[in-house]
């Protein structure tokens, strides 16, 4: 069972859940198990792809506990990462060859075993309770991001063509 971590001796304000609304039974149900009370819940269908920096931004941290698999550890492309990183929130993320390829534990994200619910929650609570720490790291991130642009993916792709000419 997971339990939500509190902040400042209070059950949090808001846990935003995007994706499949048919997911949300499941979710109200773990959240009675554990005793968060509904009306600090919202879920969001999925929305415009224009109005997710909206959404990413209002985070107080952002989450990724992706499962573990081979996919997820070795192949998966991190959109979601790349879209935490440049909206400059803090990041929880599942440990994974994958991600390290993109963030450093405790500079530019916090990760955390994956499919290892206690370890996620702990990771929760230790970044909500560093703010400086959650800050260090979202705006290391946000810096880092420029090397995951487009333009600077083409860039350096023209650059090694050019050298090979």
């Amino acid at each position: 069972m997971v339990h939500l971590p509190s902040i400042n001796g209070k059950e949090p304000l808001l846990l935003c859940v995007g994706g499949p609304m048919d997911a949300v039974p499941r979710y109200l149900k773990l959240a009675s198990r554990t005793g968060l009370s509904e009306r600090r819940l919202k879920f969001v269908d999925h929305v415009a792809h224009v109005d997710v920096p909206y959404w990413i931004r209002a985070f107080d941290v952002a989450v990724a506990p992706f499962p573990d698999t081979e996919h997820y550890a070795y192949f998966m492309s991190p959109l979601k990462l790349f879209e935490y990183m440049a909206a400059r929130v803090p990041i929880i993320i599942s440990d994974f060859p994958s991600i390290r390829d993109v963030v450093q534990h405790g500079e530019t994200a916090w990760l955390v075993k994956p499919a290892d619910p206690h370890a996620l929650a702990l990771g929760i609570q230790y970044i909500l309770d560093n703010r400086d720490l959650a800050q260090k790291l979202a705006g290391r991130a946000a810096k880092d991001i420029e090397k995951y642009t487009w333009e600077h993916r083409i860039n350096q792709l023209l650059k090694r063509i050019t050298m090979e000419i």
